[in-house]
């Protein structure tokens, strides 16, 4: 099997709107930022685990993850209106248009897509290290040109508009899904590791297998962000949780996960 052969992509959002009933010849149920999208979210987990399945996991092991990935969804919707919400986590009608973004923030040009391998690389190589030796100084050579190579990125993307509501920026949209599925996906992955589930090197294949599933750049905000907390995690676990609350606790979607996670890789000792 090849790492082309999987499809992570399961569907596409238009406006931030999942249709995922109408492969079924049912009406989608709205889903909107008064409710929490069960219906949508039990077929999103039933189409991601069998375009899994195909890439030789035991599916118990991507139950946990995904199931872990989606519930994390579920309670992000439903604390959108008590006290404790996130107030960087829009609801799933106000999120960026995911088509625009790998349009036009990772496939722009053959320069950008150079660029964004770069990136995604040098992340892969921090987690490996995190996952092993975990030898710090290394770590951080990784997170600083990791950083050098996303503003050269953004210093050639001229400022766009992510959807219909006011967004001016490439680093804007993908710093909102970093933190939206990015958190999700880190949320399934730790999980898998911490009971034991899935061993570092299944977490590293199912990584790669995800960023080399499409031709050309797909979704790569969900891997960018989870890796970049599972860098954290697994390197840095005493000052976790004070990282994960400053990241609830940011003003705008840009000082989330990567913002947080650079202010660590570039301060850490």
């Amino acid at each position: 099997m090849t790492a082309q052969s999987l499809d992570l992509k399961i569907e596409t959002p238009k406006n931030g709107i999942y249709d995922y009933c109408g492969k079924i010849g049912n009406p989608c149920p709205a889903i909107n930022s008064g409710s929490v999208p069960d219906t949508a979210m039990i077929y999103r987990l039933d189409n991601a685990l069998e375009s899994l399945a195909s890439a030789g996991f035991v599916p118990p092991k991507i139950d946990l993850t995904m199931i872990a990935h989606e519930g994390f969804h579920v309670f992000g919707q439903s604390m959108l209106r008590t006290a404790d919400h996130w107030p960087t986590i829009p609801a799933l009608d106000q999120m960026p248009d995911r088509d625009l973004l790998i349009q036009r923030c990772y496939s722009g040009s053959s320069e950008i897509q150079g660029l964004v391998n770069k990136e995604i690389t040098l992340l892969q190589e921090a987690l490996h290290e995190s996952l092993g030796a975990n030898n710090l100084a290394l770590i951080r050579s990784k997170i600083s040109e990791f950083s050098k190579t996303r503003q050269t990125r953004y210093l050639k993307l001229a400022e766009l508009s992510m959807s219909a509501r006011p967004q001016p920026s490439c680093a804007s949209a993908e710093a909102e899904m970093e933190l939206i599925e990015g958190t999700a996906d880190f949320v399934g992955l730790y999980t898998a590791q911490n009971l034991n589930a899935m061993s570092k090197q299944e977490i590293e294949k199912y990584l790669d297998l995800a960023i080399h599933s499409s031709n050309g750049p797909g979704e790569l905000y969900y891997r960018f962000g989870a890796m970049a907390l599972l860098i954290i995690r697994n390197s840095d676990p005493a000052n976790f949780g004070a990282i994960i609350e400053n990241i609830k606790n940011a003003k705008d979607a840009e000082r989330t996960v990567i913002y947080n996670f650079l202010n660590w890789g570039m301060n850490s000792k």
